[in-house]
């Protein structure tokens, strides 16, 4: 009898060690456009790495609602049940489900991590609506081909400078972002993560008692170039073995091919305006440099303020109330009497009164930092009482977050995103893994 209860004992006490050494899911999920191969790079790197098992669920999210999305993410992972010790990694629309699951009761994790998610709304797609997108878009190529058009007589120049320049413009107005995102307005995904949309605020206004924490990219600038540069395929003629800096390299080849005609323009007005006391013809020689000068400057301040120009879309910079501590004038009890009896003993209006310290409320414009497409305050979820719930991914912008192996500094890889989910899978509470 006392060896069946030993028997009986040591089964109980290898399951409850087993059950504390069992495997963890990971569910990886995806983002808007993506699938489930989205999250491969990372999920086999930890899964031989760490006792993990990875979750790949692939759901629909293009021309679909949040609550749509999640309810096809729920029904894909029914695999990994409901077990608490599910733990969640979302990319940007994934993380808003990984979220709005819990809300819609079918919770699949016990916890969950928010990489470069829009919590709070994709700003740009204010952007889009108001007509900002398109007229930048506009401007832009308007702006690039202004100076190889000018190049009458030089129908190569004008052939191929043009081509390269207005595709330039279109190449950063017109990229997978907008595809996925519906450029009319009347996709419902694009209404769901508009800022303040009815869908964005059920989810943040949902009281999730879920262990959650937000990882939030900080990209290098030029943000937007490096933003394009992780849209490029690999077999692209433009494609660089740093994927990062693709679309940099060829901005700044553009940049230095309109500031060179510019500043050659400038340099025959010039000659021309000499040449002009001995040959008459030279004068005219000098408006028809000085014109085509002004036309190539044009695409150079272009590609110049162009990185600003995608910050204004994306709303990097925005309005908001700060307090600060400073000095404010408190009239007296009698101000309004006292001030009609200024004279020689109180010459000034502010003798009726004093000066307190208080903490004083202004708008104040703030610049964020992005992933060249959400600004850092929409990526991070407020009011969350998970202990150091935000961890900075430096150098990797909207896209690249999902794999940075070609992420190279001083000609060594840069892998910020393993780093920092290494981080969060060493942590001494839930999101720790063996």
């Amino acid at each position: 009898m006392k060896t069946i209860r030993y028997i009986i004992v040591l089964a109980f006490t290898i399951n409850i060690i087993s059950g504390f050494a069992q495997t963890r899911n990971i569910i990886w999920t995806h983002g808007l456009g993506e699938d489930s191969t989205a999250w491969q790079h990372y999920a086999t790197i930890f899964e031989n790495e760490r006792d993990i098992h990875s979750v790949n669920p692939h759901y629909a999210t293009n021309d679909h609602t949040i609550n749509f999305s999640t309810s096809n993410f729920i029904t894909y992972t029914n695999s990994a049940g409901t077990n608490s010790r599910n733990l969640g990694v979302g990319h940007s629309l994934g993380g808003l489900v990984l979220r709005n699951q819990e809300r819609m009761g079918y919770n699949r994790v016990g916890g969950l991590i928010t990489v470069n998610t829009p919590n709070y709304g994709a700003q740009i797609l204010e952007s889009v609506d108001d007509g900002s997108v398109i007229n930048a878009a506009n401007s832009g190529t308007s702006m690039l081909t202004a100076g190889p058009l000018s190049e009458i007589g030089n129908p190569v120049l004008q052939l191929g400078a043009g081509l390269v320049s207005s595709g330039l413009s279109s190449w950063l107005f017109s990229n997978r972002i907008f595809n996925d995102l519906g450029s009319n307005g009347g996709n419902a995904m694009h209404v769901d993560l508009k800022p303040n949309s009815t869908a964005l605020n059920n989810i943040n206004s949902y009281n999730s008692s879920l262990p959650r924490i937000s990882m939030w990219g900080n990209e290098t600038s030029p943000v937007h170039w490096r933003l394009v540069s992780s849209t490029m395929p690999s077999n692209s003629t433009f494609y660089n073995a740093d994927l990062d800096i693709s679309a940099v390299l060829i901005a700044t080849r553009v940049r230095g091919f309109y500031q060179s005609h510019f500043i050659n323009h400038i340099a025959l007005a010039i000659a021309c305006s000499v040449g002009g006391f001995w040959n008459p013809y030279c004068w005219w020689q000098v408006a028809v440099h000085t014109f085509r000068a002004v036309m190539w400057k044009q695409g150079a301040n272009w590609m110049d303020n162009s990185e600003a120009i995608w910050c204004s879309l994306i709303k990097t910079t925005r309005q908001e109330e700060h307090q600060f501590w400073e000095q404010v004038f408190v009239p007296d009890s009698d101000y309004d009497e006292c001030l009609t009896y200024l004279d020689e003993d109180y010459p000034y209006a502010y003798d009726c009164g004093t000066f307190e310290w208080q903490w004083v409320t202004h708008t104040v414009p703030v610049t964020y930092p992005s992933d060249g497409f959400l600004a850092k305050y929409t990526q991070i979820m407020k009011n969350n009482p998970t202990p150091n719930n935000e961890y900075e991914i430096l150098g990797a912008n909207h896209f690249e977050v999902l794999n940075m192996s070609t992420n190279l500094e001083n000609g060594l890889i840069r892998d910020n995103t393993r780093t920092k989910l290494n981080e969060i899978f060493n942590r001494g509470d839930f999101f720790r893994t063996n």
